[in-house]
């Protein structure tokens, strides 16, 4: 029968044991375990790179969502003539989305029009959810039987936009008030004539060609 050697013992040791001695001796006893890597100030963050490629994509997605057109098939056989819509007293009630879907501002508008046969003026006092207000007139001029050009203050260079069965559409630049001073933004404006007393506004915003959100608008006559 193999005796146990004691532990005094000649007997050659196991192989488990030589190997902890061996890793002991590699390894002084005063040194430090070794520390997880940790970004410093002077190094990125790996996954920046990332976040904006995310988001990058995020922006072009929403650049290639389809828009409407005006050679779309009409839904009716409404005809929208602004100086018959706007003319008098419109009240509208509004809202701007950003990119991603987020109702960041509310409003409700009194609106009132003012027709000579050349010219629609309109006078809209804006009363924001915060209780902020602002007023912009537009001076619209009809240049053909279905095509005008606008202006007020803020818009860079002239509005112009065209009339098409129960849809308008009109393209313009203009500089919106913010708190710590304006911001220049591009509109693709839309209406469309729900009813003779309702009309249905979608703006598309964009800021050197990328969006940045929409406003829609619902104004509707007394």
């Amino acid at each position: 029968m193999a005796r146990i050697p004691d532990a005094g013992s000649d007997a050659p040791r196991s192989r488990v044991g030589a190997l902890a001695d061996a890793a002991s001796a590699s390894v002084p006893l005063d040194s430090a375990p070794p520390r997880p890597m940790l970004c410093t100030k002077d190094q990125k963050d790996p996954f920046a790179m990332l976040r904006l490629a995310a988001l990058a994509l995020v922006l072009v997605l929403a650049a290639c969502t389809g828009r409407p057109a005006l050679d779309d098939p009409k839904l009716s056989d409404r005809v929208l003539d602004l100086e018959v819509f706007f003319a008098g007293k419109t009240r509208a009630y509004g809202q701007f989305n950003d990119v991603f879907g987020t109702v960041r501002r509310r409003f409700e508008v009194d609106i009132t029009g003012t027709w000579d046969g050349e010219r629609l003026t309109l006078i809209e006092d804006f009363v924001y959810e915060d209780g902020s207000t602002e007023q912009r007139v537009w001076t619209l001029t009809k240049t053909g039987p279905q095509t005008w050009e606008g202006t007020a203050p803020g818009v860079i260079g002239t509005a112009r936009g065209e009339e098409r069965g129960d849809t308008f559409n009109w393209q313009y630049t203009i500089d919106l008030p913010v708190p710590d001073g304006t911001m220049r933004v591009e509109f693709d404006d839309w209406m469309w004539l729900l009813s003779d007393d309702r009309l249905l506004n979608r703006a598309y915003m964009s800021r050197f060609g990328i969006p940045i959100g929409e406003v829609i608008i619902t104004f509707e006559r007394p």
